[in-house]
């Protein structure tokens, strides 16, 4: 999570995840890679996961003392990465 605003729109996060999901893939050999609870209100964060391929695994909708309506679980398999690479 990159909290401090100053970092935002400068494509810090979507390089660090990235390397990450490079990393799962290549380096650990992960057949699929999940972002999970994302809350709806995080448009940034679902908007920079489905740029890098995660599709919707699932959805919940939260509990009426959190923040947002939903939360989603996201996930990137193996297949859908290697398309992207290509």
């Amino acid at each position: 999570m990159i909290g401090e605003k100053e970092f935002w729109g400068k494509g810090t996060g979507t390089e660090a995840v990235r390397l990450l999901v490079e990393l799962g893939f290549e380096k650990e050999n992960a057949d699929a890679i999940f972002g999970c609870g994302v809350g709806d209100y995080n448009t940034r964060s679902l908007k920079m996961l489905r740029k890098l391929g995660f599709k919707e695994y699932s959805n919940m909708q939260v509990q009426p003392e959190v923040e947002g309506e939903y939360t989603y679980d996201l996930v990137l398999a193996r297949d859908d990465y290697r398309k992207i690479k290509s």
